[in-house]
């Protein structure tokens, strides 16, 4: 396939299709649906058949990309937005649960129990020594 063609296939999309596609799609979560919204003269089965090549075009792809960086909340922005409730006393049941949830993240709530060495540190040669005096036996 030489460059012009492919450039050719992956434009014929409006930015009025792209766009009523996406917001479709993400209303929906089912690329068929979508399709079909863009074309309703479109058989189900036709839509079926082309619904994963319409869904991979570069614009479409680009465009649902976009929606989704507005919708979706970053790393950032949900620690602020927990450690806001931590700080915030006049709920004492948000601001411990909030709390609750800053540990989990740093890791301060990490559950360990060790069963195999009684608290030592077990070498790689050490696991491997007992383990094959255990299945020789």
């Amino acid at each position: 396939m030489d460059i012009i063609e492919k450039e050719t296939r992956e434009s014929y999309l409006s930015d009025e299709e792209v766009e009523l596609y996406c917001k479709k799609y993400l209303e929906t979560w089912n690329k068929t649906e979508a399709y079909l919204a863009v074309h309703p003269e479109t058989s189900r089965a036709s839509a079926l058949s082309n619904v994963t090549r319409y869904h991979n075009n570069p614009k479409i792809r680009e465009y649902l990309a976009l929606l989704l960086s507005d919708k979706v909340m970053g790393v950032d922005e949900v620690v602020t937005r927990i450690a806001e409730r931590a700080r915030d006393s006049s709920n004492k049941h948000t601001q411990l649960k909030a709390l609750e949830l800053i540990a989990r993240i740093k890791g301060l709530f990490i559950d360990r129990t060790d069963i195999t060495s009684g608290g030592e540190r077990i070498s790689w040669n050490r696991f491997i020594s007992e383990n094959q005096e255990t299945t020789e036996k």
